[in-house]
């Protein structure tokens, strides 16, 4: 187990030096901050960022009309590792689905929810590309709680 931290250790420092020296935490809140402008502009409102539960995080918790939205963002360099959407793997959206139920546990009300992807795609030239996937997965039956 010891080792595996160490490799995985080792693995997020050669990440950070490729980054230019830039924490990639810093870089993906970055790209929140552009997708959160972009919700905003299509009319919804952003109700937490960076929501973390016991489980896991949730990039943003937003409102669209009467439907209570948990946002997932991912961010891809130039199709780098195949598209932001593809990295959504069943372990993540039930990671997800569990912090989100852990939310709604805390408000004193049922609410419609729906769970939404945003990959951002930086280009070459330093501008992003922003595609919204509403209602991008559903919670499954085998949710582990």
């Amino acid at each position: 187990m010891w080792l595996l931290r160490e490799k995985v250790s080792e693995r997020r420092k050669d990440l950070s030096k490729q980054s230019g020296g830039r924490n990639l935490r810093e870089k993906g809140s970055k790209y929140e901050e552009v997708v959160d402008r972009f919700l905003v502009q299509r009319g919804y409102n952003i109700l937490e960022r960076n929501y973390h539960g016991a489980r896991g995080e949730i990039d943003l918790i937003a409102r669209d009309g009467e439907t209570l939205v948990f946002i997932e963002v991912k961010m891809r360099r130039g199709g780098d590792y195949g598209s932001g959407i593809e990295a959504i793997d069943p372990r993540k959206m039930n990671r997800v689905a569990t912090t989100a139920l852990e939310y709604l546990s805390l408000l004193d009300r049922e609410e419609n929810c729906r769970f939404d992807v945003v990959t951002v795609e930086k280009e070459e030239l330093g501008s992003v590309h922003i595609e919204h996937y509403p209602n991008a997965f559903t919670p499954g039956e085998d949710l582990l709680l």
